[in-house]
């Protein structure tokens, strides 16, 4: 697919997980952030059909990323992607920006199905 994704997430780690599921599911045009500052400037720069994003993260966090792109963007899909159990975080992120939450460790599933439900 010759859709632009950014992944953003503060693991390596997590990041290639993300990408290796991508990948499978034929997508192949990636970029990748390690924190909310490096997230804005990926995202005003490639403007991606969606992005992966980690809530905790250091610099900004992804609601304080999210809170950026949504002044300058109406084509934001954002997959919120936490290993947290903070339900007022989740639900301010929810809020902020209406989309799935996928539980880490991702999986091929959990992505899939969080895709389906991005805006076109």
């Amino acid at each position: 697919m010759e859709k632009k994704i950014l992944i953003v997430d503060d693991s390596k780690l997590a990041r290639n997980k993300v990408k290796n599921i991508l990948l499978e599911l034929g997508y192949n045009e990636f970029y990748e952030a390690e924190n909310g500052q490096e997230a804005i400037n990926m995202f005003l720069k490639h403007s991606p059909y969606f992005m992966t994003l980690d809530i905790e993260m250091p610099i900004l966090d992804g609601i304080e990323v999210v809170k950026e792109l949504v002044q300058v963007s109406d084509s934001l899909n954002v997959i919120w992607v936490s290993s947290i159990d903070n339900k007022h975080r989740t639900l301010q992120a929810q809020k902020l920006c209406p989309s799935s939450i996928v539980k880490k460790p991702v999986s091929l599933e959990k992505l899939t199905n969080a895709i389906k439900l991005l805006k076109r």
